[in-house]
């Protein structure tokens, strides 16, 4: 029998089999993974279900309220909007809201900016800072040779 013929998907949501022909040999190897993947799926639920008696005992034994919760990944907000004076905020995933439907998004973005801790201004005038990580700013380095310290561009 073909690879084809024989498709066995196993993952936690749900279990695909599609035999189209095959010999008893071939049934035989889908019946052993098919009792491989019960038995996991009976020891995961036993030990949920373990986990959760251990929980009910203790909220009873000590008089306290177990909360059993699954964690979950909450994305970081990518932009940033006010709707009628309330601020709101969008991950970049999903549904987008309809305030930013017509809007172009980029007038939204939250600008990460990193934590800076110096800030100084160049020859042409221009405001610039710098975190204080990775290699000085030229023109920083420059204002340190004429005299002042680093502690004068403190933000």
């Amino acid at each position: 029998m073909k690879q084809k013929d024989i498709s066995l998907i196993n993952n936690t949501n749900h279990l695909t089999i599609s035999v189209k022909s095959g010999t008893i040999a071939d049934l035989e190897l889908v019946k052993d993974r098919l009792i491989t993947y019960i038995s996991k799926l009976k020891e995961e639920i036993k030990l949920e279900n373990d986990f959760i008696l251990a929980a009910k005992k203790l909220e009873d034994s000590e008089n306290l309220r177990v909360i059993i919760q699954r964690k979950s990944f909450k994305r970081p907000p990518l932009y940033k909007f006010k709707v009628n004076g309330e601020w709101k905020t969008w991950s970049g995933v999903g549904k987008k809201p309809k305030f930013l439907h017509d809007k172009n998004l980029e007038d939204y973005l939250i600008k990460s900016e990193p934590n800076a801790k110096y800030q100084y201004t160049t020859d042409k005038g221009e405001v610039k800072t710098w975190t204080g990580v990775g290699r000085k700013p030229k023109e920083l380095e420059k204002l340190n040779l004429r005299g002042f310290p680093l502690e004068n561009f403190k933000i």
